[in-house]
């Protein structure tokens, strides 16, 4: 299992995909059907750190190593392959002004204060991102003040209310 958050942005002259990469994180087309409809319009970005979006999903998730290897293992990557991505994610890590949920947070909060409508899924895929289906529940809206302290509500298209 492993999460993503796609997120779309919408009503902004922003280069949104440079705005999360200045965050240090990786900002892709968005590749699930289902939740390219559910997102409707704007920009569709699915954002990542490190292939998944775990670590941005919850207050304190993050991987350690075991969890790391074991996740890398089931995609079925070599030994070697896995050796380098756990020694990217140490120094990535090392180098990390702040935990990568807190960067995500500062992204999303920027755009809202920039004018942008933001809204965003996240869903813990089984499968691949690109092929699963799922449900979702009917849409929500959540304070930009509350991000913070809750985890992102899975399988429903949150819309962030910029107003505090």
């Amino acid at each position: 299992m492993c999460y993503l958050i796609s997120v779309a942005v919408a009503s902004t002259a922003l280069d949104v995909r440079a705005h999360f990469h200045a965050f240090d994180l990786e900002a892709t087309d968005t590749a699930n059907p289902t939740v390219r409809k559910a997102l409707g319009p704007g920009l569709g970005l699915d954002v990542t750190w490190h292939g998944c979006s775990c670590a941005l999903q919850a207050p304190g998730a993050r991987h350690d190593e075991a969890e790391l290897r074991r996740r890398y293992m089931n995609k079925g990557w070599t030994a070697a392959k896995i050796d380098r991505a756990i020694a990217s994610v140490s120094r990535s890590r090392a180098h990390a002004p702040r935990p990568a949920r807190e960067r995500f947070l500062d992204a999303l909060t920027a755009l809202c204060r920039s004018g942008a409508t933001v809204r965003l899924v996240s869903h813990a895929y089984t499968g691949r991102f690109d092929q699963e289906a799922f449900d979702l529940a009917p849409p929500a809206r959540i304070a930009l003040s509350m991000l913070p302290r809750a985890p992102f509500v899975e399988d429903t298209v949150l819309t962030i209310e910029p107003q505090d």
